[in-house]
């Protein structure tokens, strides 16, 4: 497996991702990822997690 996909890196790139959009719009920030919106469920996946977390 190449050096990009070792959990340092991919550790890092999380972290990354996580401060970008802390407190700004995500759609903003990663209008690229934004644009594959559609082919989520955004309020489904977050009453599956909110459940996982009681």
């Amino acid at each position: 497996m190449p050096d990009a996909f070792s959990a340092p890196q991919i550790t890092e790139t999380v972290a990354w991702l996580r401060d970008e959009v802390a407190h700004a719009d995500w759609r903003r920030q990663l209008p690229q990822v934004a644009s594959l919106e559609h082919f989520f469920d955004y309020p489904a996946e977050d009453a599956f997690l909110q459940q996982m977390i009681r």
